[in-house]
């Protein structure tokens, strides 16, 4: 397997394998790889619980072209406005919001209101939530 691009602290000395995927699960976009072969895991560290990736995939030209239409395509909006108006109990956002703001809540200074960068956002949800 490839390095991930994020690196656990331990050095994968601790690593414990999650799930891997030799194909696109349902519901992912089918992206064109160039004939690569779909190949992604997902690692944990048995000693300090960070979580990473792992893929043979080279994406350097993933984003190139008609990404969001690909993604999305016509239906963007709508996507957009299904994601938003999911009550709170079935929205994945929501307890993703919950768990940033508990941990920054713990670790950052009290009194100021913590922001965030959502990295490859895609319909840039999370952050509105």
């Amino acid at each position: 397997m490839g390095r991930p691009t994020i690196q656990c602290p331990c050095d994968r000395r601790f690593d414990e394998p999650a799930f891997k995927y030799d194909a696109p699960p349902a519901g992912e976009t089918r992206f064109e790889l160039g004939g690569q072969a779909y190949c992604r895991a997902y690692f944990r560290c048995g000693l300090c619980g960070h979580w990473y990736s792992d893929h043979k995939m080279d994406l350097t030209n993933l984003y190139d072209g008609a990404y969001a239409e690909s993604t999305y395509g016509h239906r963007m909006r709508q996507t957009f406005d299904r994601i938003l108006a999911l009550p709170e109990e079935k929205s994945d956002n929501a307890g993703r919001v919950a768990r940033i703001l508990s941990f920054a809540r713990s670790f950052f200074p009290h009194g100021k209101k913590p922001r965030l960068l959502d990295v490859g956002s895609g319909l840039e949800c999370f952050p509105i939530v």
